[in-house]
């Protein structure tokens, strides 16, 4: 590869969606020629659109495009492309043969044999192939592997970015051919290229191309392309005839590839793509523009070259949250927005105007919107409170009106629900603006009548779910949502911040005012009495009687006034049990990671199901013991005798002799930390969850055919 100060002679353009280029870096890292610079173009829709933006990125005088799922047959077929385009200042595209690689499966290789532009015989001599410029037909050459001269490229303005896969390489072809240059094959070069894996993706990629022959039909109409031309009455008459003739359609067969030929012979697979290539190709004109629109090349008009190329915008994702108060959902969302690439993904939050969560997505340059969430919009009606549910229904409206200008405005691409009753709201926007959404679910503790009204809204073709949990996952699968696509995700915290501190637990003793021999047991989260506090006092109460040292520090506080009796209740237990002396309440922190080094360990005793505490992988990860019950998802980050005990649900004697343990055998729980880093670091760190997210949102919108990268 040329190096950084050098300009290069050849800019090879890969794009790819996913960045998995593996095969195909390899192939060009064992070419002979190496005066190259690697363009990886990710992320980018359509392929035209990618291939343009890799080419404004370098000013080599020759470009070479090839695609993510192919490689080089042999080491010469870049120095050969290059000779041959320096030989001869008429040519301008040099393009490979094609070939099925040996490794495919015996389904492609049917493809291959059946369909026509999967294969390209390698030529012994270089062939001029240039498209026919007032008939239907093709060249030999695709963008599959192709070289082409700079200064071409920029004469005819790029490839058309608003037509879909497929044919933009023929148009892009018959606009060089156009200016006069010549379109050839090299000899004795190919590479491989995978056909489609399945009947699936054959239908899908056949259906796509026929969309694309459409729009290029309608755009060029010199071309005489519309072989079955739908604003005539006698185009309509071919449907239904079409259709008929589908018997006959397995056995007689028209090609166009490069030139027209018949052939005979039951072929099924060239019949489906057919059949497929004709219903896109029906569907490509009823939606496309009317004839000769000017198309769009490289961002811009055809003939503005000159003027400034607009780059193309990451995809803008709207997040909506509707809990009112800073919990555990809301710290995941903050930790992706604050941690998704930028360059791909532009991130903005719709929430409640109150919530604590705005101010700090501010101070991470995420912008946020203030909502009229109102308190109910957080349950949904019950049966038991009938009188909320006109008030709670036109807030409903009110929200869902709101969040519809406000994705119209920003143009979002993609909507993420930040639970289930977020989802409610947020999957009619998605489906008004026929965009993508994803529904973020955390906890099991959801009401009935959300869950019938995510069950009907999930029919949504363009909705998915991503659940924190196995467990949470075969919840609703199993209970409530029986067919949408979803991912298990696990929440993950940020490894930089929450670490193991030595001298953190020195500090908060002198803080507290305890002596050094002291083994500080911590509870830490908002209290409420499905976390089962009380149950922890009385195991507690055990647990002091026989370790003197040991005191418990309740980090947190309530979040609702309807919960302040909760905590009364437990400072009265606790004067009951005569352990006030040996518990802490110090109330809310903001120095969590701090306060979680310098425990000992960590109890957590929820008496309800949990989708993935984040309280816990905190722990782990400043490497703490833990102490918990097989609770929802907890099942999958602490396990038994490896980074913490598991204890029976309500069982306060087996939570006190397991705290007891960890009191007694102190290598015991240094061991028992050190295996929960480990498992943090390996499996549930910040990066690695983001990733995981970041694929989903590129899954969803690739399915959902969005252009997103530019206006």
């Amino acid at each position: 590869m040329v190096g950084k100060n050098k300009k290069p002679k050849v800019l090879i353009i890969i794009p790819s969606w996913t960045g998995d280029v593996s095969r195909v870096k390899r192939s060009i890292e064992q070419q002979t020629f190496q005066d190259y610079e690697l363009q990886v173009v990710t992320g980018v829709s359509p392929a035209a659109r990618a291939r343009n933006v890799g080419a404004q990125r370098s000013n080599a005088n020759i470009l070479l495009f090839i695609d993510d799922d192919a490689y080089f047959g042999t080491p010469h077929v870049l120095g050969t492309l290059v000779d041959l385009i320096e030989s001869d200042p008429t040519t301008a595209v040099v393009g490979t043969s094609k070939l099925v690689p040996k490794d495919a499966t015996p389904l492609q290789k049917a493809i291959a044999r059946q369909v026509p532009r999967m294969v390209y015989p390698v030529v012994h001599a270089h062939e001029e192939s240039n498209p026919p410029l007032n008939r239907y037909g093709f060249t030999a050459v695709t963008t599959t592997c192709c070289a082409v001269r700079r200064d071409v490229f920029l004469q005819v303005n790029g490839f058309d970015e608003e037509l879909t896969t497929g044919p933009e390489d023929t148009d892009f072809f018959y606009r060089v051919h156009k200016k006069g240059y010549k379109i050839i094959v090299a000899k004795d070069s190919w590479v491989y290229h995978d056909p489609p894996a399945s009947i699936k993706d054959l239908a899908k990629k056949s259906f796509w191309y026929g969309v694309g022959h459409a729009l290029e039909a309608r755009k060029s109409p010199e071309r005489r392309m519309d072989v079955l031309p739908l604003d005539r009455w006698y185009g309509k008459l071919a449907l239904p005839l079409a259709a008929l003739a589908l018997p006959f359609a397995f056995f007689f067969h028209i090609y166009f590839d490069p030139k027209r030929r018949l052939a005979f012979g039951f072929r099924p697979l060239k019949t489906l793509s057919t059949y497929a290539v004709l219903c896109g190709y029906v569907y490509g004109w009823y939606r496309g523009k009317p004839a000769k629109r000017p198309g769009t090349y490289m961002g811009r008009k055809p003939g503005t070259m000159g003027e400034s190329i607009s780059q193309p915008r990451p995809a803008r994702v709207l997040y909506l949250d509707a809990y009112p108060k800073f919990g555990g959902g809301q710290q995941v969302l903050l930790s992706v927005v604050t941690k998704l690439n930028r360059s791909r993904y532009e991130p903005l939050v719709a929430l409640p105007v109150e919530n604590p969560l705005r101010e700090r997505l501010i101070e991470n340059g995420v912008r946020a919107f203030g909502l009229p969430f109102e308190p109910s919009n957080y349950t949904l009606p019950s049966p038991l409170r009938p009188m909320s549910v006109p008030r709670t229904v036109v807030s409903l409206f009110r929200v869902i009106s709101q969040t519809i200008r406000l994705a119209r405005r920003e143009k979002v691409d993609l909507i993420h629900a930040n639970s289930a009753v977020a989802g409610v709201h947020a999957i009619p926007v998605a489906r008004i603006l026929r965009i993508p959404c994803i529904v973020h679910s955390h906890d099991f503790n959801t009401s009935g009548v959300t869950n019938r009204l995510l069950t009907v809204m999930m029919r949504y073709r363009g909705a998915a779910m991503i659940f924190v949990s196995k467990v949470l996952a075969a919840h609703y699968r199993a209970d409530k949502l029986r067919r949408y696509p979803y991912k298990v995700i696990h929440n993950a915290v940020d490894t930089n911040l929450f670490r193991p501190d030595e001298n953190a637990r020195e500090r908060f003793l002198a803080e507290l005012g305890l002596p050094h021999d002291t083994f500080l047991i911590g509870a830490i989260g908002r209290i409420e009495r499905w976390k089962g506090f009380d149950l922890l006092m009385e195991a507690f109460a055990t647990v002091a009687a026989a370790h003197p040292n040991a005191r418990l520090v309740m980090v947190g506080d309530v979040i609702f006034e309807h919960l302040k009796g909760v905590k009364l209740e437990l400072v009265q237990q606790v004067q009951r049990l005569g352990i006030q002396d040996k518990v802490i309440f110090t109330g809310f922190r903001d120095d969590i990671p701090y306060v979680m080094s310098a425990v000992d360990a960590l109890v957590h005793c929820p008496v309800e199901r949990e989708g993935f505490p984040m309280i816990m992988i905190e722990a782990m990860a400043c490497g703490r013991p833990i102490v918990t019950v097989p609770s929802g998802g907890i099942v999958e980050q602490v396990f038994d005798g490896v980074n913490g005990f598991v204890v029976p649900m309500r069982d306060t004697m087996a939570l006190a002799a397991a705290t007891s343990r960890l009191i007694s055998d102190p290598s015991l729980a240094r061991r028992m930390g050190l295996a929960g880093r480990r498992m943090v670091e390996e499996r549930l760190t910040i990066e690695i969850q983001t990733s995981q997210v970041e694929q989903m949102y590129d899954r969803m919108l690739h399915k959902a055919g969005a252009k997103v990268f530019g206006d």
